[in-house]
């Protein structure tokens, strides 16, 4: 089958097999939820000049927990 949800597998000996696949698309939530945070740092001059990651804003330091939690959700 060709149609996205089937792939060949070559098993390395003997015949090979046909087996169904997943097709992920767009980001995951944990990407997504990095990208927001990094996008707030751009516009934000208290997270973009926090080096330390201690002085954030409300929002930054929500966004950044948003992350971490998407990280640790499987």
């Amino acid at each position: 089958m060709t149609d996205g949800t089937h792939r060949w597998l070559d098993t390395g000996s003997g015949p090979g097999a046909v087996v169904p696949t997943r097709i992920v698309t767009g980001e995951g939530a944990s990407q997504t939820a990095y990208r927001k945070v990094l996008d707030h740092y751009d516009d934000c001059a208290t997270c973009r000049d926090d080096a330390g990651g201690s002085a954030r804003c409300e929002d930054g330091a929500r966004l950044w927990q948003d992350y971490r939690e998407a990280r640790i959700t499987p």
